[in-house]
């Protein structure tokens, strides 16, 4: 029988917060689920305890796979799932009761659930309840594409019937933006939106990313997979295309070295994108802008 909901945990070196995790899933008083647990080659006590739980629950199914990224862990997942709606968990966070509580005349294309953030920055990222029709939909991406909350996949439910039809997975080889670019694939084929106004879930904050910096070459085929997925909105996003910039233009290491800025200032894509949104830089930017090309 096709259960309602599956739900993808992505595990890697997970072994003393996983079982928080587990437990907060398996005691929801909704039971109709799958859990699939990706052992993502962990080399902790991770898919030991993986194991220990498939065999006390038969909703628990547990795939050992080698080591290839978050990405490739929750694409493993996706091959296996059978559920209507498709959810995934971090390892690292957990669910309050009432998470799967879905409205039974929910039939849009993406559940939006608020969530709460734990641990050093605690605080609830709320919305109202809502349903964003098809119409309506250019002007929702419009507004908030560049939002923290439509780049992580967690905290949403997404129809597995869209996922399997139009082959979305997650991008394989990116080291930051792998998960904005799956919703943004998502979000091509989305034609309604339903914001659930409960906070289950619960996200450990740790500003993960700011520990990375990429060469120039790593951040400009980033930045042109956002611009191409993008495109596929038919939308005019300047909030979103100013975070792009800012964004990928702040993780190459060093800025100060004239040939990344050079590689950065002269690719069309980058330049492209910088005609649309300079006017909301004001005039600093555009000396910054120039700077950098006499530098070149």
């Amino acid at each position: 029988m096709q259960p309602q909901i599956s739900v993808i945990v992505p595990v890697y070196k997970a072994e003393k917060y996983l079982r928080r995790c587990i437990d907060s899933i398996l005691a929801q008083t909704f039971t109709d689920f799958e859990l699939i647990l990706v052992d993502d080659g962990s080399p902790d006590g991770s898919g030991a305890i993986c194991d220990e739980y498939a065999k006390k629950d038969k909703r628990v199914k547990v795939i050992h796979k080698e080591n290839g990224g978050v990405s490739s862990a929750r694409n493993a997942g996706l091959e296996k799932v059978i559920g209507k709606w498709v959810t995934f968990i971090d390892a690292d966070d957990y669910i309050e009761q009432g998470f799967f509580n879905i409205p039974e005349e929910a039939t849009e294309d993406l559940l939006i659930q608020n969530y709460k953030f734990f641990g050093d920055n605690d605080k609830v990222v709320c919305f109202q309840k809502k349903i964003i029709k098809e119409v309506y939909i250019p002007e929702f991406l419009n507004d908030n594409l560049h939002k923290e909350w439509l780049r992580a996949p967690w905290a949403k439910f997404y129809k597995t019937d869209i996922i399997k039809n139009k082959n979305i997975y997650f991008p394989l080889n990116i080291k930051i933006g792998e998960d904005a670019l799956y919703i943004q694939e998502y979000l091509h084929y989305t034609k309604s939106v339903n914001f659930i106004a409960t906070s289950q879930y619960m996200y450990k904050c740790d500003d993960d990313y700011k520990r990375y910096k990429l060469p120039v070459e790593d951040s400009l085929k980033i930045f042109h997979k956002f611009i191409d997925n993008y495109k596929k909105l038919n939308i005019h996003s300047k909030p979103f295309l100013d975070f792009a910039f800012n964004f990928y233009w702040g993780l190459i290491a060093p800025q100060n070295n004239p040939t990344n800025a050079k590689l950065w200032y002269n690719d069309s894509i980058v330049k492209d994108i910088y005609k649309s949104i300079y006017r909301n830089r004001g005039i600093k930017w555009w000396i910054k802008y120039n700077l950098y090309k006499l530098k070149s």
